[in-house]
């Protein structure tokens, strides 16, 4: 009884109006242009005492790791943000301060809001693609482009002297199938609930 449809959290005219029990999204609203603009949607979508519930980044090993790797595939270190720069998309909603302001505003009552750490560990085949997702399309440009023609190559050779580097990849020193790949993230688990009315 599940009916999948592929909208814009900005938009969900699709969806009509107060007939959800529940909005969830897992990394999704820290991308969103229009932050209250998808807050108010969600709202709009739940029915008096829905839940509303959203997962955050706080911090994200991945994203320091990307900038590392990008470094050494381009051999320049990226230029710092600009003072007063916002965060970059994954981490926009990483203060509580600025995502209980924007529930707030929506008109949400905030129900609960818990950090956790959470640890990946994968085998270092798999962590290769995974490692590449923040910066897999910047990759392709510059390989089709011609800007750095072996762009995937570069990638491929340095991922595992920055792995070890940043200590994310690491062995027994006894079995090859025994070398792991582990990265963490503090996440933020936020739940709000739409007014009764």
């Amino acid at each position: 009884n599940v009916e999948c449809q592929v909208l814009d959290m900005q938009d969900l005219g699709a969806v009509e109006s107060a007939s959800c029990d529940l909005v969830a999204s897992a990394h999704a609203y820290p991308f969103s242009p229009d932050k209250p603009k998808a807050l108010a949607e969600a709202l709009r979508v739940l029915k008096p005492g829905g839940i509303f519930g959203a997962v955050v980044w706080v911090s994200f090993e991945l994203l320091p790791f990307a900038g590392a790797i990008m470094a050494s595939v381009t051999g320049t270190q990226p230029p710092p943000p600009p003072p007063g720069a916002p965060p970059p998309p994954p981490m926009s909603l990483a203060e509580p301060a600025v995502s209980d302001a924007l529930l707030a505003e929506a008109g949400f009552e905030l129900r609960e809001g818990k950090q956790d750490t959470v640890s990946f560990t994968m085998a270092p085949e798999l962590a290769l693609r995974y490692c590449a997702l923040p910066v897999w399309d910047r990759l392709t440009e510059m390989e089709n482009s011609g800007e750095l023609p072996d762009a995937w190559a570069r990638y491929e050779a340095a991922w595992p002297r920055v792995a070890k580097a940043k200590g994310h990849l690491t062995d027994d020193g006894v079995y090859l199938a025994s070398v792991r790949f582990s990265i963490s993230g503090v996440y933020r688990v936020i739940v709000a609930k739409k007014p009764a009315a």
